[in-house]
């Protein structure tokens, strides 16, 4: 369950993006934003993974 829920956040962060901000008007803010979410939720995983944590 909590794995699904790890997959399925990411997908639902344009979602997100536009109804918090109102942005769905300017889809190029809409894309930096989601990858600039995603990078946040993803780096700290990746860099655990690097150091064998």
């Amino acid at each position: 369950m909590l794995l699904m829920s790890m997959i399925n956040y990411p997908l639902a962060v344009p979602q997100v993006a536009e109804f918090a901000l109102g942005v769905d008007s300017d889809p190029e803010l809409t894309r930096t934003w989601t990858k600039d979410a995603i990078r946040r939720i993803v780096a700290p995983r990746e860099d655990a993974a690097a150091s064998g944590a």
